[in-house]
């Protein structure tokens, strides 16, 4: 029901499915609004052992990297120690998040990589933006892909006999073997690489051929 609500201050926390309503309301009301940065993503699998070292200090770790070529900021996000890469559903849009479960344990590890990009004007739209890449990897794939970086540094698309073969198994079944660079815009699919490499002086073990990317 309508409700009228007075103050001094209103704090509005709709999420993100609701953010093109309050933009709504803001402009409907003369309210002066700014673009956050845009967080464009994917979900990394690697061998649980290749982080363990890691893990076993910081449960879930923030890393933060700082690119050379584009000086953007690139973080790790929601790590899942000995967890499972899972299908969510949101507005339409089918994507990846990572979960970890007490009582079963998986061999693999798994974290998101996010890079943050803040645009300027006359761009308005940073969740359309987000929304329309996620949407294309969905047309491409008819819901996840997932590639091994191996097959990424070489600039060819994994198969599932490539994924058959590969030392870590995919978590998420769904996923269909296919080429992120079909996906992700030039910035940020050279970024995805990067921080992977950085990540290897805390493990020697975590620059594989065989890690996955969804």
């Amino acid at each position: 029901k309508r409700e009228i609500i007075k103050g001094k201050y209103i704090v509005a926390m709709p999420g993100r499915a609701g953010s093109e309503w309050l933009k709504g309301q803001a402009e409907d009301m003369d309210i002066k609004i700014s673009n956050n940065p845009v967080d464009v993503g994917v979900r990394v699998e690697v061998p649980a052992v290749a982080m363990k070292r890691l893990t076993d200090m910081i449960y879930e770790s923030k890393l933060i990297y700082y690119t050379q070529m584009f000086d953007d900021r690139v973080r790790t996000f929601c790590m899942c120690p000995y967890g499972e890469v899972v299908i969510e559903f949101s507005n339409g849009i089918t994507s990846v998040n990572g979960h970890s479960y007490q009582e079963h344990r998986t061999d693999n590890t798994n974290f998101a990589i996010l890079v943050s990009t803040n645009f300027t004007e006359p761009f308005k739209e940073p969740i359309a933006y987000g929304k329309y890449i996620a949407h294309l990897a969905n047309i491409l794939s008819g819901g996840v892909i997932v590639q091994r970086l191996g097959d990424l540094e070489l600039g060819r698309r994994s198969t599932p006999d490539r994924l058959k073969h590969s030392i870590v198994i995919p978590t998420l079944k769904e996923a269909t073997p296919g080429d992120l660079s079909f996906v992700l815009p030039y910035l940020h699919f050279c970024q995805k690489y990067l921080p992977v490499v950085y990540l290897q002086k805390l493990s020697q073990k975590l620059l594989s051929s065989d890690l996955n990317y969804f």
